[in-house]
């Protein structure tokens, strides 16, 4: 009975896991796709990325966001510390990035 007990709470810790790692790489991916437009600072970018991250990956600590520009593309990169519920379990270092390319007038 304990064993299944620990072994519930793994998987839940897991599930957890990938469901705040695909929603941080969904906020990433937004700002990368806000980016390629141009017309917004980086660091409004920043805010905007940190608080879509913040909101999607419950218990995260975002630790840098590096928000980069250069002649074809626009790449976001985030890193965040990831505690999972319950005591047993470390934090988890994520690091989440994503492009899009520059979006520019005809």
């Amino acid at each position: 009975m304990a064993l299944f007990f620990v072994f519930m709470l793994l998987l839940v810790n897991v599930a957890f896991f990938v469901v705040a790692r695909n929603a941080a790489f969904s906020a990433v991916d937004a700002t990368a796709r806000r980016a390629a437009i141009g017309s917004t600072s980086d660091s409004e970018l920043r805010d905007y990325a940190t608080a879509a991250s913040g909101a999607t990956a419950p218990g995260a600590a975002i630790q840098s966001t590096a928000i980069s520009r250069d002649q074809d593309t626009a790449a976001v990169r985030i890193v965040y510390v990831w505690s999972p519920p319950g005591p047993l379990f470390p934090a988890i270092t994520v690091t989440v990035e994503s492009s899009a390319p520059l979006v520019v007038e005809p």
